[in-house]
């Protein structure tokens, strides 16, 4: 009998890519059949939408990571998700000649420059939920908490945690109901 999934811990190797928007790309159909009649034939262009490439294969990077050391799906109808998307630092952060940080870059590890540039942390995230559908969830609707964290590290990568979820914690059910009465006084 297997044991049941409540908890995964994957590690994605690689930049962080948010999802990509859909491209689209159009196409004359009868372009020799247009050409022959003079332009008594009307076009017929066909449109194609599709997922960006980057975007596609960071989906399968996801899934085979998790893969690699899980089998099936986690066990539950509800999950917590934290995301950790970790940027290497740019060429102007490193010295050329002795490969350390500068001070910039020393910042930016130590967390007092906070990456606050795109890409968003939501598109971050809707890339991975989508890669798990199926394979990690039934569905990403499930997932009734995120967290998602943007910064600097020394090795590019995500780190993925999901948890199920039991029972929504009552202290998140009383902080809603403070937030509440603070807005409506």
């Amino acid at each position: 009998m297997k044991e049941a999934i409540k908890e995964v811990l994957i590690w994605i190797p690689g930049k962080p890519v948010p999802q990509g928007r859909y491209r689209t790309s159009s196409f004359l159909v009868n372009l020799r059949a247009l050409l022959a009649s003079r332009g008594k034939v009307k076009p017929i262009i066909q449109t194609t939408q599709y997922t960006p490439k980057e975007t596609t294969e960071f989906k399968k990077k996801v899934k085979i990571s998790y893969m690699k050391d899980y089998k099936t799906m986690l066990e539950g109808d509800a999950f917590w998700v934290d995301v950790y998307s970790m940027y290497a630092l740019g060429a102007s952060d490193v010295n050329k000649k002795t490969g350390k940080p500068t001070a910039s870059g020393r910042r930016k590890l130590s967390g007092e420059t906070m990456r606050t540039s795109k890409p968003d942390c939501d598109n971050l995230s809707k890339v991975i939920f989508d890669a798990l559908n199926k394979i990690a969830f039934t569905d990403d609707s499930h997932i009734v908490s995120t967290r998602h964290y943007k910064f600097y590290h020394r090795e590019e990568g995500t780190i993925l945690h999901i948890r199920t979820l039991e029972v929504f914690p009552e202290a998140i059910i009383e902080r809603a109901n403070d937030l509440l009465e603070r807005i409506r006084s």
